[in-house]
């Protein structure tokens, strides 16, 4: 066995000893119509899956997969909104469970680094907080871009300048999580220069700063707490949300109907059309 087969195996065995170990509660476990905004922790959680949901209600009907869905509330997401979607993690246990229930339409043991699937099987792809759980991350982008025909959404942390120092200063254990893994972060720079090597046309982003603790799940929809924080993080957000922790990117793999970016405008997303090379026209 080689060195990178050696740490695959660990990798793999680190996450399955987090999931038998119950890292998530009941609520966690919940489809995403039961958990979207109830409490805040739902809110602060789910913030660009909430405000994606315009722009996916739009592709209903279209095919999709999530990666690194472990709990499937990417996948009920997409069902929820109307596409057929094909769930996958490398601990796949849970998504029998909501397929044999009908709230994903197939599931699939998969390691994100490597589909099983051929290329372009699907319309889109979504992966929440899963690639910074992969030893090769990028890799995992690549792999969704190859198995879907018109785009991917990347719901992810982002790496700014104000966080590195803070961390630096405040939380320098904050770059690796108890399951092993070194937390990714992703940059819009970094979306932009793959997706250009890619010859990409467009891709569109959001930052955000939301602060999710197991305490916020307390804090329940309808409540003064709940109402002036959201207030709170609005207002935060106007200010230095693109500074923030939060980072989601719209990667397009053929230019996009106007109605589509129309639709990522309102949801709060700003455009890149992407530079295209011009010895290959």
């Amino acid at each position: 066995m080689n060195r990178l087969q050696g740490h695959r195996l660990t990798f793999v065995e680190s996450q399955r000893r987090a999931f038998q170990r119950m890292a998530w509660h009941a609520g966690d476990l919940l489809p995403y119509a039961e958990r979207r905004d109830g409490t805040l922790g739902q809110y602060l959680a789910n913030y660009h899956l909430i405000r994606l949901e315009p722009f996916m209600a739009a592709l209903g009907g279209k095919t999709a997969v999530t990666v690194c869905d472990g709990r499937g509330v990417e996948a009920t997401y997409l069902k929820h909104l109307g596409l057929t979607v094909t769930a996958t993690d490398i601990v796949p246990q849970h998504l029998e469970k909501l397929h044999s229930a009908g709230l994903v339409d197939a599931c699939s043991q998969e390691n994100a680094e490597c589909l099983s699937f051929p290329d372009e099987s699907f319309d889109w792809g979504l992966v929440k907080a899963g690639l910074h759980h992969l030893p090769r991350p990028m890799l995992g982008l690549y792999e969704l871009l190859r198995v879907c025909r018109e785009g991917i959404i990347i719901l992810e942390a982002q790496d700014s300048q104000p966080l590195r120092l803070a961390r630096r200063m405040l939380f320098p254990m904050r770059d690796f999580e108890p399951s092993g893994n070194y937390v990714y972060r992703f940059t819009t720079r970094e979306i932009v220069k793959a997706g250009a090597s890619l010859g990409l046309p467009i891709v569109a982003f959001s930052t955000a700063l939301m602060v999710w603790r197991r305490a916020h799940e307390e804090v329940h929809k309808g409540s003064v707490g709940y109402s002036s924080r959201r207030v709170f993080y609005r207002l935060l957000n106007l200010l230095v949300g693109r500074f923030g922790n939060l980072f989601a990117a719209v990667i397009f793999k053929r230019a996009p109907h106007e109605k589509r970016l129309r639709l990522l405008r309102e949801c709060g997303f700003r455009l890149r059309t992407l530079p295209q090379n011009p010895y290959t026209e």
